[in-house]
């Protein structure tokens, strides 16, 4: 008798087992149906997309559910772009809502970027198209800002058409529309282009830069074209056309440099003017070359040519210096920028003002 009590308990308790083991299957079971009826839902509600955009759960803070879509960035590599919702807006061209991505501009440069919304064109899967509130971050520490950014992994060119704002270490660059070249690393500025440093303010109508290959210097060199200007606090200076190079300026028509040390304000023109800097952007030589004009508190000077250095101004060439008592006509001229002297060391000539006294 104490057997069959025994038999009869182990039944019962093989029996509870099975239906504790069932039940758990089940459970497993309704939690997958939901699974993959809640990732059905959310497909139908984005518009039964294309394959190339599928759905994929992201481990985040709140384990939210979102797209992928599988593209390449400038430098060829494949990347994911990330959205929190998809929706077609035609036949080929999708729309991505709270967009996160990865880019590599070279081995030793990559970032992130995100936007409100992005959009694909599925015929072509070269381009991306980032729509409002842009941010871009590298890990050498630019920061670009704007409201549209176009990535063409084809051409290899990152392009926008909105207002943009650069900032990298200390340096600011803005623009009304930006193109980058990632095969030449050249980043152009166009419409009310500027470059900002604590020492120098560039401004024109179009910016170029050109980077350093690994992107970990700064500027290789710069070129402003169109009313460019360049303000720091020694100097002035202005011209068509301004290219700036490491330890070197060149300005090229209708030039202007406005001198400010030692507090003066010495005006200098030419047609074209070569200024040499030392690695603190002080300029330590100017050459000057085609009707060179320098005006000072009492005299102006015009000579063919202008060379500055050590705080003196050796002006040649069909020299004249023109003052209240006249003209004084001569080859060679040297002028001190401090005490604003001028003395002729070749002279051909004098013409005395009527009203002046020799």
């Amino acid at each position: 008798m104490h057997n069959n009590f025994l038999q009869k308990k182990h039944r019962s308790i093989f029996k509870l087992r099975r239906y504790k083991i069932k039940a758990i299957a089940l459970l497993f079971i309704f939690i997958s149906i939901c699974t993959v009826l809640y990732i059905l839902i959310t497909i139908i509600n984005g518009k039964n997309l294309s394959s190339n955009i599928s759905a994929k759960t992201e481990f985040s803070k709140n384990a939210f559910l979102k797209f992928f879509y599988k593209t390449k960035d400038i430098s060829g590599k494949e990347v994911a772009i990330f959205a929190e919702k998809v929706t077609e807006e035609t036949k080929d061209n999708f729309i991505f809502e709270q967009v996160t991505s990865n880019f590599m501009l070279s081995n030793e440069e990559n970032g992130t970027i995100t936007s409100n919304k992005g959009k694909i064109q599925q015929g072509t899967k070269t381009i991306c198209q980032f729509i409002d509130n842009v941010v871009m971050t590298t890990n050498s520490g630019l920061i670009l800002r704007t409201n549209n950014a176009v990535f063409d992994s084809e051409k290899k060119i990152i392009s926008g058409n909105s207002r943009v704002n650069i900032k990298r270490n200390e340096t600011i660059l803005s623009a009304e529309s930006y193109t980058f070249d990632a095969d030449k690393n050249i980043l152009t500025l166009k419409k009310n282009a500027k470059a900002h440093n604590p020492i120098q303010n560039i401004s024109a109508n179009e910016i170029s830069i050109a980077f350093n290959s690994n992107y970990t210097d700064s500027i290789q060199n710069l070129t402003a074209n169109g009313n460019a200007s360049l303000i720091s606090t020694d100097y002035d200076l202005s011209g068509e056309s301004l290219k700036y190079e490491p330890n070197k300026i060149t300005a090229m028509e209708n030039i202007d440099l406005i001198y400010k040390k030692y507090g003066k304000n010495l005006t200098v023109k030419s047609d074209e003017m070569t200024a040499y800097l030392n690695n603190k952007s002080d300029i330590t030589e100017i050459i000057a070359n085609g009707n060179v004009y320098i005006k000072t508190k009492d005299s102006i000077v015009k000579g063919n040519n202008g060379v500055y250095k050590d705080n003196k101004v050796v002006i040649s060439g069909n020299v004249i210096i023109s003052k209240k008592q006249g003209n004084i006509f001569g080859e060679i001229a040297e002028l001190d920028l401090i005490t604003e002297k001028v003395s002729v060391k070749k002279s051909s000539g004098i013409l005395i003002n009527k009203k002046g006294k020799k």
